[in-house]
C-alpha cells in the first residue's frame, strides 16, 4: 500500500469507494434510509471533486487500485476518512489518519475536529480523539447521528507503529540510518553498511529488525543480533536509527520496548548496546562492567551497557565477542 495526494482523475474512483463503503460497512449501524440520504447514487461528480480543492488530500492505493482516502482542511477540519470495505481493519485507516495528523503538525494547527459516524466514533477514540458532543443533522428528510469529536495535537504523540522489517524496506532503512548518523555525536559513517551486511550473517535475527512507520513513510529502525558472552548466545542492541525529524518524539523508546518484548519471547536473557550514557538508561541499561560483562574493546564503562530482559535471568559473564561483520 503507497499513499499520495489526491488528483481529479480519482474523482470517480473515490465517488464509488464512498457510496460502497457507506452502503457496505455504516449501513451496520443505520437504516438503509439514512444510508441513502448520505451516500446517493447521483452524487454530482463537479462538486465532489471541488470539495477536494484547497484541502490536504490523500488517497490509499494498492495495487494500482484506491483502497481508502482522507482529507483536511487548512484549519484542521478531518472531512473525511473512508476505507474500502474489503479492505477494513488492515491499518489503511490508521495510515490515513497518521498522514493527516502528520500534516497537521507540519502547519501547526493545535486541533483537528471531525464529525464521526457511529461507525468510526471508537476508531478515533481509539486515536485520541474526544467526543465533544453528539449531534443530529438531516439530510433529504433523514436525521442522522454522528458524534463532534476533537484531538488536541499537544497532548498526544505522533501516530506510527513498529514492525518487522520487510524486504522492500531495505533502501529507505537505508536512508534513514544514514540521515540518523549524519547529525549524531558519535558516529563512523558505516552504520547502514553494517546493517546491510549483517542481514546476511549467522548473528542475524529476521524477527528484531525493526522499522517504525508513519504514513506509510519509514522514520526508525532498530536491530539487535546475536553475540556471545562466554558460551551464552545473547543480543547486541545496534544501531538505533531515527529520522532528525522525528527523534524526542518517542520513536526510538517505542522501537526498544518492541524490540525487548519480542527478545523476551525467544528467550534471550540480556541485550548489550554501545551509546549514550543519557539515553540507553532511561529504557533500562546500565554499565555492564556492573555484571561482569566487558566490551571487546577501550571504552568509557558508562558507555557499554546491559539491560536485563527479565528481573531474574542470571546474566552471563565475560567478554562480548560480536559478529565479525563488526570487524572488532
Amino acid at each position: 500500500m503507497i499513499l499520495r495526494e489526491y488528483c481529479s482523475s480519482d474523482c470517480r474512483e473515490t465517488m464509488e469507494l464512498f457510496y460502497d463503503t457507506v452502503h457496505r460497512v455504516n449501513r451496520l449501524d443505520y437504516t438503509s434510509e439514512q444510508v441513502e440520504a448520505w451516500a446517493p447514487a447521483d452524487r454530482d461528480s463537479v462538486a465532489w471533486n471541488d470539495s477536494f480543492s484547497g484541502h490536504f488530500a490523500v488517497v490509499a492505493v494498492q495495487s494500482e487500485k484506491i483502497i481508502g482516502f482522507a482529507d483536511l482542511t487548512k484549519d484542521g477540519y478531518l472531512d473525511r476518512l473512508y476505507v474500502h470495505a474489503d479492505h477494513q481493519r488492515q491499518g489503511v485507516a490508521f495510515a490515513l489518519l497518521s498522514c493527516l495528523e502528520r500534516e497537521a503538525r507540519k502547519r501547526a494547527i493545535s486541533f483537528i475536529e471531525t464529525h464521526a459516524s457511529v461507525t468510526a466514533k471508537p476508531f478515533f477514540e481509539k486515536y485520541g480523539y474526544e467526543t465533544v458532543r453528539e449531534q443530529s443533522v438531516v439530510r433529504k428528510g433523514q436525521t442522522l447521528t454522528n458524534f463532534v469529536m476533537r484531538k488536541n495535537m499537544a497532548l498526544f504523540p505522533l501516530l506510527f507503529k513498529v514492525r518487522q522489517e520487510r524486504e522492500e524496506d531495505h533502501p529507505a532503512v537505508y536512508q534513514v540510518i544514514k540521515r540518523a548518523f549524519e547529525e549524531a555525536e558519535h558516529a563512523d559513517g558505516n552504520e547502514q553498511e553494517l546493517v546491510e551486511a549483517l542481514r546476511s550473517s549467522n548473528a542475524f535475527l529476521p524477527q528484531l529488525s525493526l522499522v517504525a512507520e508513519c504514513a506509510g513513510e519509514i522514520i526508525g529502525y532498530i536491530l539487535f543480533t546475536k553475540v556471545k558472552i562466554n558460551t551464552a548466545v545473547e543480543l547486541a542492541l545496534a544501531p538505533l536509527a531515527v529520522l532528525p525529524m522525528y527523534q524526542r518524539k518517542g520513536v526510538g523508546k517505542a522501537l526498544m520496548e518492541k524490540g525487548h518484548c519480542i527478545a523476551r519471547k525467544l528467550g534471550f536473557h540480556c541485550c548489550i548496546v554501545l551509546g549514550s550514557e543519557k539515553y540507553y538508561p532511561k529504557a533500562g541499561y546500565l554499565p555492564a562492567g556492573k555484571f561482569g560483562i566487558s566490551a571487546p574493546f577501550e571504552v568509557p564503562d558508562q558507555n557499554f551497557m546491559v539491560l536485563k530482559l527479565c528481573e531474574d535471568a542470571v546474566l552471563p559473564s565475560g567478554t562480548v565477542l560480536y559478529a565479525e561483520e563488526f570487524g572488532l
